[in-house]
This record gives C-alpha cells, structure tokens and sequence, in this order.
C-alpha cells in the first residue's frame, strides 16, 4: 500500500508546531511583548515569577499553544494543535471538528485569534478562517474555494489554507495572512476585495513565501513578517517595499521573519529565525536595522 503524501502546507505548519520551533516562537512573543519597558536589556527582573501550570489532565486540548487573547467578556482562548479551548479560570470547553456538523470549528490546528471591534471572535487555522456565534455556541466557516473542505463553509476564491494573522483597518474591514498572500476580507459583505500576492516579474509585489504575521504604523503602512523577508505595504498607494538578509545596519539577519511589534517609542522589533533586531518607523529610507546577537558572558 502506497503512503498517504503529506500536504505542503501540513508539512509547513507541523513544521512550524516542532517542538524546538514552539520553543523559537514562544521566546520571540516574549522579548516582543516586553519590547516597550523601558530598561528590558539592561536590568534584571527585581521580582520572582511565579507559574500555575495547567495540562492535558486538567482538560487542555493539547500541551502545544500556538495563541492566546482573553476576549471582551473575560473568557480566556486558547488555540492549540488539537483544538480551540475556552477556559473561564475554572474549567476548559474544547471546541473541534465533528464529523457531519458543519458549524463545528473547520479544523482544529488553531494559528491565530482575533477578537474585533464588533466584539467578535475569529479563528485562523489549517483550513482558512472561522467566525464564532456565541448565541449557538458554533462557528461559520470560511474556507478557500477550490478546497474540499468547501462543502457547508462558506467559500472564499483566494483565501489560501493557512491563515496566521489579523488585522482590523478603521472601516472594519480584516487585513488577513495567508500562504496565499495579504487578504482585504469584508466582515459583512462575507467576500475577499482585494489579494494581494508574490510576482516575480514586478518588484512592487510581496517578497516570496507566505505572510505570516501583520502589524500596522501611525502612518498607516502595514509591516508584513514573510517566509522571503519583511514588507512594508501602503494600502493606499499599493506600493511594496522589500526588506531582506543582508549586513548588520542595512539588512536583516534572516530571511525567514517570524513576528513583529511595534513599541511605545515608534520602533518596529522583528523577530527573524537569525535573531532579533529592530528599525526605527519616522526615520527616512533606508532606515537602520540593528541587530541584537546572544553574547553568552552577559547576562543581560
């Protein structure tokens, strides 16, 4: 009997759920979470922390957590490589594909969570996109329209299989990452407007790979963490600017940008599978990129 050949884009997001890469991921979410405090690389933490641990046995999915957000009404979510769990400081509720139910969660390995200004809860994962309806306590589901998944979701030309990032704009529309591109997906009309994507032959396109993390500015440009380098995207001009591996002050360490955070003091901090650096957003074109290197004798 022939091997089942494994999906492109299962393979990236197992990838992606190894557990040394769980462990790359979690270390740069939090150096970029603490990127505004004042003093993060030159002081110790005064305080000791002090940690609830809470497994499988206590009803978590999986050990494995990709997001985290705590929505409007308190309850804490959590998107796991085997499920959506919801947890309300007491007891878990797990939320997964059911076999026939097509409002059931389209598919259970979680990438990102998104709750928006409407107060409502979406899910990006494996399969595409889903929205959650807290009156049925169920999901509709988005999925991209050649998939054959497409059946009882909602189907999206272009939506791509992995989303792992969004964003809402002022008019409540949702910037979406895709392995597919950068997404313009309209909430209400239910339809993607715009898709934006790799060409090789235009150099005012997105670098090559799939998008996986999006931030946006003051000005209102949009900072894509892409698979090839980091993107800078105007959304009203459509133009691109590419940022990719080069030397220490013009370039990136990496090619493969993971995360990004933008602080209190207006720097963009990038988070690359080389390490970690950041540039300054008001300075002009082309803007410094410093670069922060382990230096094993300091402790700072």
């Amino acid at each position: 009997m022939t091997a089942r050949q494994e999906s492109p884009v299962r393979a990236r997001f197992r990838h992606a759920w190894r557990p040394a890469a769980v462990r790359r991921w979690i270390l740069l979410g939090i150096v970029l979470s603490a990127a505004g405090v004042p003093g993060l690389f030159g002081q110790a933490p005064e305080a000791s922390l002090q940690f609830k641990h809470l497994t499988a046995e206590d009803g978590l999915s999986h050990s494995w957590i990709r997001a985290i957000l705590q929505d409007s009404r308190g309850y804490m979510w959590l998107g796991t490589y085997s499920g959506l769990d919801r947890y309300d400081g007491y007891k878990f509720k797990a939320y997964n594909r059911e076999k026939g139910n097509p409002h059931s969660l389209l598919n259970g390995a979680v990438a990102c969570l998104f709750e928006d200004r409407q107060k409502r809860l979406w899910v990006g994962h494996m399969e595409g996109l889903s929205l959650y309806r807290p009156a049925t306590d169920d999901f509709d589901n988005f999925c991209d329209a050649g998939s054959s998944r497409a059946r009882g979701s909602i189907p999206l030309e272009g939506l791509g299989s992995l989303i792992s990032s969004i964003l809402e704009d002022e008019s409540g529309k949702l910037w979406l990452a895709s392995d597919s591109g950068l997404l313009l997906f309209d909430p209400e009309a239910r339809k993607i407007l715009n898709h934006y994507r790799h060409d090789p032959s235009d150099p005012n396109t997105l670098s090559q790979g799939e998008v996986r993390h999006i931030v946006r500015d003051k000005s209102g440009n949009l900072w894509l963490a892409v698979t090839q380098g980091l993107n800078r995207f105007n959304p009203r001009t459509n133009r691109v600017t590419r940022f990719s591996r080069g030397r220490e002050g013009a370039g990136l360490p990496s090619n493969e940008v993971l995360q990004l955070a933008i602080d209190q003091y207006n720097y963009l901090w990038i988070g690359t599978a080389g390490g970690l650096c950041r540039l300054k957003l008001d300075q002009p074109d082309p803007p410094t990129i410093e670069w922060f290197r382990h230096d094993g004798s300091d402790p700072n």
